[in-house]
């Protein structure tokens, strides 16, 4: 799961408030693959920075995996 975006929408006309807007944002939050490396978007020949030796067999140990965000916001429209 790359991206999973969730909005919600409502107003509050009783406090001046036409429009809210309530959301989450998560990114890189699984991967379903048979990979055995840390990251299957890495191309099978990423070289590692740290031992400078070309990765065999579509397999990239030493490397970092992608980060895992998470984003909370509020919109609010008067």
């Amino acid at each position: 799961m790359k991206a999973l975006p969730v909005g919600y929408n409502f107003s509050l006309p009783q406090y001046s408030i036409s429009n809210i807007r309530l959301y989450f944002t998560g990114e890189n939050l699984f991967t379903i693959t048979g990979f055995s490396g840390i990251d299957p978007e890495l191309p099978p020949n990423v070289t590692d920075r740290r031992l400078n030796e070309s990765k065999v067999s579509g397999v990239a140990n030493s490397v970092y995996p992608q980060k895992r965000k998470f984003m909370l916001g509020l919109n609010l429209t008067f």
